[in-house]
């Protein structure tokens, strides 16, 4: 009967280590109250949301050669 041997070895780093490239987005909402209405029960917003203006790419999908 043969026995197998794993080796296993471990790189330790210091916690949070790593850092991703500098990456600037803009995001915007603005939000539109309804003027008031004293014959409603409720209040509502109406948010309207606008994500990465600058349409530019996400620093995590980024491909770095080494």
């Amino acid at each position: 009967m043969k026995c197998k041997v794993i080796q296993l070895l471990i790189i330790q780093r210091k916690r949070n280590s790593f850092r991703n490239t500098p990456y600037h987005r803009l995001d915007l909402s603005p939000t539109l109250t309804p003027r008031k209405n004293d014959k409603r029960k409720w209040k509502s917003n109406w948010v309207f949301s606008v994500y990465n203006v600058y349409n530019r790419q996400n620093a995590f999908y980024y491909f770095l050669p080494s």
